[in-house]
């Protein structure tokens, strides 16, 4: 089964700044817990580079858009 996602690489600057990169993926309308599971993940565009936001509002504001952004290019792409 496949599923829209954005995909952020980096250090979580806007909450707590990590020595080591993490991958963290957002799949878009699913609402299960598959935490601990393995999934492939495909990369088709990059959004943007990793900020450090001045607040978890303005984080969460720009992941929606992200999440608009991404669901509009799929919707062309096919």
């Amino acid at each position: 089964m496949k599923y829209l996602s954005v995909t952020n690489v980096g250090l979580h600057p806007t909450i707590q700044k990590l020595s080591n990169r993490v991958i963290e993926t957002h799949l878009i309308d699913y609402d299960e817990n598959i935490y601990g599971e393995h999934i492939s993940i495909y990369f088709y565009e990059k959004e943007r580079d990793e900020v450090k936001f001045e607040n978890l509002d303005e984080l969460k504001e720009r992941i929606a858009q992200d999440v608009q952004n991404c669901e509009h290019f799929f919707k062309y792409k096919n």
